[in-house]
């Protein structure tokens, strides 16, 4: 049985069991800070258990794509070297609601395995908590599974609560006999072990308890069944193949990278781990670039980031050393587009994005791996790798702990991961900043009693409300004082809370003689709409009647920008046709931005075209309503939605333009105005590429458009005033100054090299005899490095076996140059390390190849000294060659 059958046949035995079948969420959660990726099927369905939404079905079945490399949830480092790990994969699920418990959930996962995918009952083995006396005579009476295939367990067959308190249960899972060649061949082998020979395959939960603050657990009101099984370990159980990676879940995927790689796959055991990374992490770049997560250097794109240069760096380690993440993108495509179509639509935009990625990162990459090689190669087996030098690896060439880990283990080397996590911590306390306010509070397990916020906000900027929770750093507490820092929570509220990229309100919560003044407005997953703020004045008390009134000034300026921002969109794709696809926005008060699928830069004239078409719909004062629809009626009518974006049933759609006659339709839950004409001045800021293949557009819109053409007119008035001459002739003024600036630079570089290769001839009368070659130190007073650099060059290739060590002082640092020539090298000198050797005597490092190096010191006090240093470390390098 073929995947997409294997997965349809799963979907099919719910629904005929009174399922709903749900569509996948995005691989971004909605409205949960507290998980970078969706990480399990049950995500989506949060609010359904903690029964924060209205339920209109109680049975739910889905296919869920989920990603876990980043988090406590990351299998990022095991992926490759295990059966059952991968960083992509999909979760398929049965959930109840309140409905049917236990006995449904082992029966039918039992009479699905066995009965529709026909898998042996001899291979399959089950577990429960060791106090679940209920599932256990369900698997053993009902089911009759023998007792020699049937475990009890404490911790492994628990699911606890996030946070530590609310919704947990016990749990039975169904595991798959892979074999004794999988297997560790230890004594107290089991089915928990780490190793293969036992694969988890089904995971069935039963939330059915309440566990309070203090430990103690509660019956659940609403008790139901959350159940996850990966298809992809289903794929292997079914298809009798080798192992996960040679389902047709990654086979296409792994023959393209063997012909790209011109390697075959089971030519051997390191071989066949690095092609199963490849393989693994191009499912999952493939999925979160079309989900619109870029690789970036924070949050979710630092993920992605890690993921991609992972792969790459095994891709190199087989030997190839140009991009080819990218060129596996269109088997993914090939796989899986019948059943996620998004992937088709944006296969272009993921190619484009993932082959930039890894163009940039091939040369530091390079360089880290010849670094990486150096340093293992100067170690003994059984050796030991230093902190520091894992971190430079880290944060110099982007060499992530694991993938150092890895490569050394290779070598047998060990690396000190206590010392990295020192250097780490060093780096992290010296660069902190504040933490983000929501960091501080503990919202989890404090609002369970709470119902969602209902929010008024489009209609009205003040409202009387109730305060339902205060929770501060401590906790859920009755009271806050003047000068606390609080979260607050209300039973009604007009304040927007941040969503769909637009910044939450801002202003005051006010009671009889308390005052809060709100800064952020967020939500959780739940509804509960938290003001996060201070006290100001007075104390403010739950149970509270109060006012809450919007920032109005506020609230105005990041509506100019939101609605700035549907008109840019339509304009960009009036310039640039359907291809600009919205990518991202953010919306604040003081500026919009904008990421939009291009592959090219925009001509000034085309910006400056985008900018005329979104002040001409201004100047038109055109009509901004909005309307709920069906979503599928709204994308039918030509509404755009964000891609990744996770809609309900029904939407809200903004519409610009009189309706029948619309200018733009997008689905959108954000703050509007009333009319264009309310938008004010549009100016783009600025325009610039922020990944291969997406575009950013900063804009300002309104009072702030005022602000940033006036101060534009400053700086023109101040360089008309310096430069003496007016707007007009300021660029070619400029340009010219330029051009006569660059020729100086170029004749003083050649009088510093010309004076610092003099300076190198004369240091040549005084070379010492070091064995079979002669060495050259000095101080090159004045040279720039690059000169330095030239003189050494120069010395070595006219004197073979000369080897040179210069440096020179740049604003109180050292650097070092350092060559040996074609004959000295073959004496046995190296020129690498030498320069490390000398540049210690500092504090300083450095290092390369044996005939050129350079070398670095923070400090240039004792040059001379360090210097003198050479002949005795050569001597030793020379004789040890």
């Amino acid at each position: 049985m073929d995947s997409k059958t294997l997965r349809q046949s799963f979907l099919d035995f719910f629904a005929e069991r009174g399922h709903k079948i749900v569509a996948p969420a995005p691989l971004v959660p909605a409205d949960d800070p507290t998980l970078l990726f969706t990480t399990a099927g049950m995500v989506q369905f949060k609010p359904h258990f903690a029964g924060a939404v209205e339920l209109t079905f109680t049975r739910a079945a889905s296919c869920q794509p989920c990603l876990r490399a980043g988090g406590k949830d990351s299998d990022l480092a095991l992926v490759g070297h295990t059966l059952r790990h991968h960083t992509f994969f999909e979760m398929l699920g049965n959930f109840s609601f309140g409905d049917y418990f236990k006995r449904e959930a082992i029966v039918w996962g039992w009479e699905y395995l066995t009965g529709v995918l026909k898998v042996d009952p001899e291979r399959l083995h089950a577990t429960v908590h060791v106090d679940d006396d209920e599932a256990a005579a369900i698997w053993l009476e009902e089911v009759g599974i023998p007792p020699e295939r049937f475990s009890r367990y404490d911790k492994d067959n628990f699911w606890g609560p996030a946070g530590g308190v609310g919704a947990c249960g016990p749990s039975s899972e169904i595991h798959y006999y892979a074999g004794e060649e999988y297997g560790c061949g230890r004594d107290d082998c089991h089915i928990n072990c780490d190793c293969d020979r036992f694969l988890e395959l089904w995971n069935l939960v039963f939330p059915q308890y309440d566990q309070q603050p203090d430990g103690s657990r509660l019956p659940l009101k609403n008790r139901g069944i959350d159940t996850g099984m990966g298809l992809e370990r289903l794929a292997f159980a079914v298809q009798g193949v080798e192992d996960n990676f040679r389902t047709d879940l990654f086979l296409p995927i792994i023959e393209r990278a063997e012909e790209v790689l011109k390697k075959d796959y089971g030519a051997d055991g390191r071989t066949r781990s690095s092609m199963n990374i490849v393989a693994d992490h191009a499912r999952a770049l493939a999925f979160a670039v079309a989900d619109n997560v870029l690789p970036s250097n924070e949050g979710r794109g630092y993920v992605i980031r890690k993921v991609l240069r992972r792969a790459l760096l095994h891709a190199y380690l087989l030997g190839l050393e140009e991009p080819l993440l990218h060129r596996l993108v269109a088997p993914v495509v090939e796989v899986m587009a019948d059943v996620y179509p998004q992937l088709r639509q944006q296969q272009a935009f993921v190619e484009g994005v993932v082959k930039g990625e890894e163009e940039r990162y091939l040369t530091t990459l390079a360089r880290g791996m010849d670094r990486l090689q150096s340093k293992l190669a100067s170690l003994k087996k059984g050796g030991l790798l230093g902190g520091e030098d894992a971190f430079t690896l880290y944060d110099t060439y982007g060499l992530p702990l694991e993938v150092t880990v890895e490569v050394a283990a290779w070598d047998d080397v060990d690396v000190d991961e206590a010392g990295f996590d020192e250097a780490m911590t060093a780096q992290r306390h010296r660069s902190r900043v504040a933490a983000a306010a929501a960091d501080d509070f503990p919202i989890t397990g404090n609002l369970d009693d709470a119902a969602p916020t209902v929010f008024v906000g489009y209609d009205k900027l003040v409202a009387a409300a109730k305060a339902v929770a205060i929770i501060t750093a401590e906790g859920r507490v009755q009271t806050a004082a003047e000068g606390t820092r609080a979260v607050v929570v209300l039973d009604i509220t007009p304040f927007y809370a941040e969503a769909g990229g637009q910044e939450g309100d801002a202003g005051l919560i006010t009671a009889d003689g308390a005052t809060f003044d709100v800064g952020e407005t967020t939500k959780t997953a739940a509804g509960h709409y938290l003001h996060f703020g201070v006290v100001r004045e007075g104390t403010i008390e739950e149970g509270f009647v109060v006012t809450a009134k919007v920032d109005r000034e506020r609230r105005l300026a990041v509506a100019r920008h939101h609605t700035a921002t549907h008109l840019l969109h339509s304009a960009l794709r009036e310039v640039f046709g359907e291809g600009a696809t919205q990518s991202g926005s953010y919306v604040g008060p003081a500026h919009l931005r904008f990421d939009f699928a291009s592959s090219r830069a925009l001509e000034p004239a085309e910006v400056e075209e985008v900018e005329a078409r979104v002040n001409h719909n201004v100047m038109a004062d055109l009509p901004v309503w909005w309307t709920d629809m069906a979503v599928e009626e709204a994308k039918a009518r030509g509404a755009m939605a964000l891609f990744g974006e996770k809609y309900g049933e029904r939407g809200r759609v903004v519409c610009i333009g009189a309706e029948g006659a619309e200018l733009s339709l997008e689905l959108c839950g954000g703050t509007h105005l009333c009319n264009t004409g309310e938008v004010g001045p549009f100016y783009i800021v600025k325009e610039e590429a922020i990944a291969a293949g997406v575009r950013r557009i900063e804009a300002v819109a309104g009072e702030a458009a005022l602000a940033y053409a006036q101060r534009m007119r400053r700086v023109l008035d101040d360089s008309s005033r310096i430069i003496k001459t007016g707007w007009e002739e300021l660029p070619s003024r400029v340009q010219g100054a330029l051009d006569e600036r660059r020729e100086l630079e170029k004749r003083l570089r050649q009088f510093t090299s010309k004076d610092a290769s003099a300076r190198a001839a004369e240091l040549l009368e005084g070379a010492v005899e070091v064995g079979p070659v002669r060495l050259v130190t000095g101080v090159l007073e004045g040279a720039t490095a690059e000169a330095v650099k030239e003189a050494a060059s120069s010395l070595i290739a006219a004197h073979p076996d000369v080897v040179a060590v210069f440096a020179t002082d740049e604003g109180g640092k050292a650097t070092f140059y350092a060559g040996a020539g074609e004959a000295a090298v073959k004496a046995g000198a190296h020129a690498g390390n030498l320069v490390r050797e000398v540049a210690k005597v500092l504090g300083g490092g450095g290092g390369g190849k044996a005939d050129f190096a350079q070398a670095g010191a923070k400090t240039a006090e004792g040059l001379e000294g360090a210097l003198a240093k050479a002949p005795k470390e050569l001597e030793k390098i020379v004789k040890g060659g």
